[in-house]
């Protein structure tokens, strides 16, 4: 109940901007639909027992199978992701995640995905937050955060992400050059984030 609750709060059509785009809207309401058809087939006893008795039939064949269609779902989800098909991806994504919910990828893909789509753009960090959850040590997840902390204008923040990134791997490129740690030809100034938070204060 809880998992549905909190899911219904996120995409319930009436928490979105009623002059988003139709198309968007469709997709909104899509998902929702979704979520309470499975929340109505757990709520129905005897639906709810003709779904147990088909997991209990066969547990291992039922978690390679969701395991199989989580990954399927991921894969296209990514391609449409670097397709710039961000709102199409992000329902594919969005089902990857429900079907296997201990995979790091997925939610930083997911969360890429929701920083690209404007609805979802706000809560694009409760993603990339629960990648960093599910896999600590991979820097890669800590660049994302950190860029899309950037991309938001809070810079200490995104700061605080790339010198995370350098306790892990303190070779990181994208991290060092974010930092102005990395050399530069003299009389160029600051660069990455410093230059960023130095017009920061400049506007002040």
């Amino acid at each position: 109940k809880l998992s549905y609750f909190r899911l219904t709060r996120e995409y319930h059509p009436g928490c979105f901007s009623k002059d988003l785009p139709s198309d968007i809207k469709a997709k909104i309401e899509d998902v929702f639909g979704h979520i309470k058809r499975a929340y109505d087939t757990l709520g129905d006893e005897k639906k709810k027992q003709e779904y147990d008795s088909k997991r209990e039939a066969s547990p291992v064949l039922v978690g390679k199978e969701l395991e199989k269609k989580a990954d399927i779902k991921y894969r296209q989800g990514r391609t449409l992701y670097n397709q710039e098909r961000y709102d199409e991806a992000l329902k594919l994504l969005e089902e990857a995640v429900r079907l296997k919910k201990n995979k790091g990828i997925y939610f930083l893909v997911l969360a890429k995905a929701k920083s690209k789509v404007p609805p979802f753009h706000k809560k694009a960090e409760e993603a990339f937050q629960k990648a960093i959850k599910l896999e600590p040590s991979n820097p890669e997840f800590y660049v994302e955060l950190g860029t899309y902390y950037k991309e938001e204008g809070f810079f200490d923040k995104a700061k605080k992400q790339f010198k995370k990134v350098l306790e892990i791997d303190p070779e990181n490129k994208i991290a060092l050059e974010e930092l102005g740690l990395t050399e530069k030809p003299k009389k160029k100034g600051l660069t990455g984030i410093f230059k960023q938070l130095g017009k920061k204060k400049k506007k002040k």
